[in-house]
């Protein structure tokens, strides 16, 4: 039997808020977004999303009411804006 193959992480992700820069790192882009150690109770400010795949970069603005969203529990809306992002990419 042979090992898996270790993939490779393609999507970084930098999110900036309230003067706090968090930075990530995925497979995917959901992946990346999972990997920010915010939650919902955290965002307090709006904030801008940085997403990188290879040499294409996006930058989104999301108001804190998005933000939220984004880091709460429902992940049918992580998988829509990662979609929506991932899109842009």
């Amino acid at each position: 039997m042979s090992r898996p193959k270790k993939l490779k992480k393609e999507y970084k992700l930098e999110l900036t808020t309230g003067g706090q820069t968090y930075e990530a790192e995925g497979v995917t882009l959901l992946e990346a977004i999972n990997a920010i150690p915010l939650t919902w109770l955290d965002i307090k400010y709006k904030g801008m999303i940085k997403a990188r795949k290879g040499d294409q970069t996006f930058e989104r603005f999301f108001y804190p009411k998005q933000l939220k969203l984004l880091f709460g529990l429902n992940k049918f809306v992580k998988i829509k804006i990662a979609r929506d992002i991932e899109r842009c990419l």
